[in-house]
């Protein structure tokens, strides 16, 4: 009975997301907070309950100490109340917290089947959902400012973004040719409606990394070297011909995106890298300006979210950089930095651990395309948390991340 009712919870999450943006739009996400929590309860006693190893709980109590030792240092030094804590405890930490509780749930219970339909249907949901609000005009505008995108109710774009490609990502390496077109095609056009330009970026990483991981797990060293010479070579074609590329990627958004306004009236007062980044490349220099300039304590701590989303303005309203990384380092500090470095490092080690072949082993005694697919989803979502922001620091992200993560009872 109570699996079944974290199962409920995390089925309802986009109709969590979509309450909150009808209620509160993009000023409050009191919603999938109390949501996040009550899954990680629920979570966390049921597996409690039925009995798990106790290693499994490891990385929950290094966090728990953490942020034990974190809030003290802020109520002795910065004076922090409340309020500030609360705000504080919001991203990252709950993100992460999310993240293992999910991740131990559904790999004491082998939910295997329960995910894999959860995901098609989310995906599929929120698609179809983003079509009929720019079909009918109902729901919230991407970009208010400028008028611009369709995202129904759900109330953040580069979370919701990102969710559809993590989905994504997963649903086309496990499809065949014909379903993964399917795929391919809807969700470039959600992209499209909802004015995002992230999301086409984070699904080719993810095919990519997919292919290389694939090819790196079963050793075989030819077609990981041309992989991976391929990939340099075009990079280095995309840096020789900067000024092509983006004027191709702005000719394109300005012609099929619904968020072209936005794009086009950014081009024309920052610049067209800057506006294909979203200005992150100034946020990212008004952030770790705001961090240098701290104490050696706050360099080390952190200058705490609640400070430092006062520390620069954009459009007169506080703001992060919305670069995952530097927000991480700037809101708790080098050790903060270190636990979300190590938080991807350890989720690589465990799938590298559970797909490499051993000696002697042979292609039927090791399938390592469960771990590939994986490896290539947390390359994805990292690149999706430096480039777009909020992958960690939310929850909707984080689920869809455990969801797709998921080991349902592998060696490792």
């Amino acid at each position: 009975m109570e699996k079944r009712l974290v199962l409920i919870l995390l089925y309802a999450w986009p109709f969590f997301e979509l309450l909150q943006g009808y209620l509160y739009a993009d000023e409050s996400k009191s919603i999938t907070n109390l949501a996040a929590i009550s899954v990680q309860v629920g979570a966390l006693l049921c597996v409690a309950v039925h009995g798990v190893k106790h290693r499994s709980f490891t990385p929950i109590a290094i966090l728990s100490g953490y942020v034990i030792v974190v809030e003290v240092i802020r109520i002795i030094f910065y004076g922090h109340g409340a309020k500030e804590m609360l705000f504080d405890l919001s991203p990252l930490v709950r993100g992460l917290f999310l993240f293992f509780s999910i991740d131990i749930f559904l790999e004491k219970f082998k939910l295997e089947s329960s995910v894999k339909k959860y995901i098609f249907y989310s995906w599929l949901m929120v698609c179809l959902l983003i079509a009929f609000s720019a079909v009918s005009g109902v729901g919230l505008k991407t970009y208010e400012k400028f008028d611009s995108g369709y995202k129904f109710y759900f109330a953040a774009n580069n979370e919701i973004t990102l969710v559809v490609a993590l989905l994504a990502v997963y649903l086309i390496i496990n499809s065949g040719i014909l379903r993964a077109a399917f795929v391919l095609v809807v969700s470039a056009v959600t992209f499209l409606v909802i004015g995002t330009k992230g999301g086409f970026l984070y699904i080719v990483v993810g095919i990519c990394a997919f292919y290389f991981s694939r090819a790196m797990l079963e050793r075989n060293v030819g077609k990981t070297a041309f992989l991976f010479s391929s990939s340099a070579a075009l990079v280095v074609l995309i840096l020789a011909n900067v000024d092509f590329f983006l004027q191709a990627s702005i000719g394109f958004l300005s012609t099929y995106s619904s968020g072209a306004s936005k794009l086009l009236e950014k081009i024309e007062y920052v610049g067209a890298y800057s506006a294909l980044v979203g200005e992150r490349d100034g946020l990212v220099l008004s952030a770790l300006a705001a961090f240098w300039n701290g104490s050696i304590t706050q360099q080390i701590f952190g200058l705490s979210f609640f400070e430092y989303a006062k520390s620069f303005y954009i459009w007169n309203e506080p703001r992060f950089a919305e670069v995952d990384g530097v927000d991480v380092l700037c809101g708790w500090g080098w050790l903060g930095f270190f636990l979300y470095v190590l938080f991807f490092l350890l989720l690589y080690k465990r799938e590298m651990a559970a797909g490499s072949r051993k000696p002697g082993d042979t292609a039927i005694s090791i399938d390592v395309k469960p771990a590939a697919r994986n490896m290539a989803l947390i390359t994805a979502f990292l690149v999706a948390g430096n480039t777009g922001g909020h992958a960690v620091l939310f929850s909707y992200p984080m689920v869809a991340f455990a969801l797709v993560l998921a080991r349902n009872g592998r060696a490792v």
